[in-house]
């Protein structure tokens, strides 16, 4: 089953057979409906409960990879970490002086082997606490904006509650369905050029990857492409016409950027 991409949620299925069917013919040049896509797209969720003690980013803000995007507040998970830290400590000084006395022979093997497992779950347990204190945390995972903050300051949240949704820096994806028949000179890597305006500045693009099967309602393929470089001027979840040659290069309307 192809999977609708970022953004076409919204289009009536109706309204995209009519609009994605058919396609139109310039010559040998043909134009159809697109939609821009970011490089990457996440919605960055909670790891814990707990409670929001900052945000570092605002809606529309950017950041870089590895910046500290959310602060939990982190005085529990914190002491648990100390208290397993000073379990796993007097575990080790319990087991080095079991491992002391089974050399004079006053304790068991069993004894030993105890304390020796004690060791090994107090340093479970402080790698647990370890991971909580880090979940306290939300970094970013690549370059990129701040699309929409779901969440704020002191607000309590739950386990997988949704904080932030944020797109990555790089050049634009294109996202179009075409009739099937295109398959036929379509090929992956072939070029085409996009515009915002009937008369507006052409974009070049290239295709990456076409789909797998027809949907069986429209008639249609899925198509995906990539600008060949990022232009600040084009957003993502923007219309585009993209225009395509039959033979394989943008057209001729005008340059392609």
């Amino acid at each position: 089953m192809i999977q609708r991409p970022f953004g076409w949620r919204w289009l009536p299925q109706v309204g995209l057979i009519w609009l994605l069917g058919l396609g139109t013919a310039w010559g040998e040049m043909v134009s159809q409906q697109a939609l821009l896509e970011p490089a990457a797209f996440a919605t960055l969720s909670s790891r814990m409960a707990g409670t929001i003690a900052a945000m570092h980013v605002r809606e529309g803000g950017s950041f870089a990879r590895g910046d500290l995007l959310v602060a939990f507040d982190c005085s529990g998970p914190k002491a648990s970490l100390a208290k397993g830290r000073a379990d796993l400590q007097m575990a080790e000084k319990k087991h080095e002086v079991n491992r002391r006395m089974k050399e004079l022979d006053s304790v068991s093997q069993v004894e030993l082997a105890l304390s020796e497992a004690m060791v090994q779950k107090a340093r479970a347990d402080v790698g647990i606490a370890q991971v909580f204190v880090q979940d306290c945390a939300i970094h970013a995972p690549y370059d990129g904006r701040v699309s929409q903050r779901h969440v704020q300051p002191f607000d309590g949240v739950a386990v997988g509650a949704p904080l932030l949704d944020i797109l990555a820096n790089g050049p634009l994806r294109v996202s179009m369905y075409v009739p099937w028949s295109w398959s036929t000179w379509l090929t992956v890597k072939t070029p085409f050029a996009i515009r915002l305006q009937e008369k507006g500045p052409e974009y070049a693009a290239r295709v990456t990857a076409m789909g797998a099967r027809v949907d069986p309602a429209s008639q249609t393929l899925g198509i995906w492409g990539e600008m060949n470089a990022v232009f600040p001027e084009l957003l993502a979840g923007m219309s585009v016409t993209a225009r395509l040659d039959s033979l394989g290069s943008p057209g001729e309307g005008g340059d392609a950027r």
